[in-house]
């Protein structure tokens, strides 16, 4: 089975080839061009490496959100086109779940920076959800994990932001991933997703996954909020 995945839900864009159950190929790229620019050229450059053709794969996956709302509409785009183009079914990453796939004995705390002073976060331990996805501030977050016993491995770009506060509260109880820690990775979308083809979907059913709504239609339900006081 071949599965491509990709990601540009945040800051970085990568995708990833695996090929009977291992990992063919892989890029990740962070040059400050836009995801549009460097998605397609990316997915060439990994099913070269695994020497395939779009043809050969079986499944696209694709982390679908929670994160950046263009970010993720450029990947999930980029595979429904695919999709249709092959006639081959997609499959839904989730990026917490990405970030929390890891080897860690204690409670696994995916945090990405939602901006507005909140967090997109849940919680994990030994590959079980402990926590669901919620769009929350940190400190809501932080005592809601505390019930939980440490250590507690915090991961995503919310990460530097935020490493001051949560040690603050919880002193040597929370351990931080290193840099290469902060990223969603499509190799570990595409691990998950070989586990998930049950849950495949055409390409009409792919859908982005958000937890709130964009800036653009919140302000626009504040202007709209401000036009009814005003008559």
């Amino acid at each position: 089975m071949n599965i491509l995945a990709v990601d540009t839900s945040g800051p970085v864009c990568s995708a990833a080839v695996l090929s009977g159950g291992k990992l063919a190929s892989f890029a990740l790229m962070q040059n400050g061009n836009t995801h549009s620019v460097n998605m397609m050229p990316m997915i060439d450059y990994v099913l070269d490496g695994a020497c395939m053709g779009v043809g050969d794969v079986d499944y696209f996956a694709c982390v679908t959100g929670p994160g950046s709302f263009t970010g993720v509409r450029i990947g999930v785009t980029a595979v429904k086109a695919l999709s249709q183009a092959t006639g081959k079914p997609c499959i839904e990453v989730n990026a917490l779940e990405a970030l929390a796939h890891r080897d860690f004995q204690g409670v696994v705390c995916p945090i990405l920076d939602a901006r507005r002073n909140q967090v997109y976060c849940a919680a994990f331990k030994c590959g079980k959800r402990l926590e669901p996805d919620a769009a929350i501030a940190l400190d809501e977050y932080l005592e809601n994990i505390k019930k939980y016993d440490p250590p507690y491995l915090f991961v995503g770009d919310g990460v530097p932001a935020y490493t001051k506060v949560i040690s603050e509260a919880l002193g040597d109880k929370a351990i931080f991933a290193d840099a290469a820690g902060y990223v969603i990775s499509a190799a570990a979308a595409a691990v998950l997703a070989e586990k998930m083809t049950d849950k495949a979907v055409s390409h009409f059913d792919l859908e982005s996954y958000y937890l709130r709504v964009s800036s653009a239609q919140r302000e626009y339900e504040e202007r709209q909020a401000k036009l009814g006081n005003k008559q």
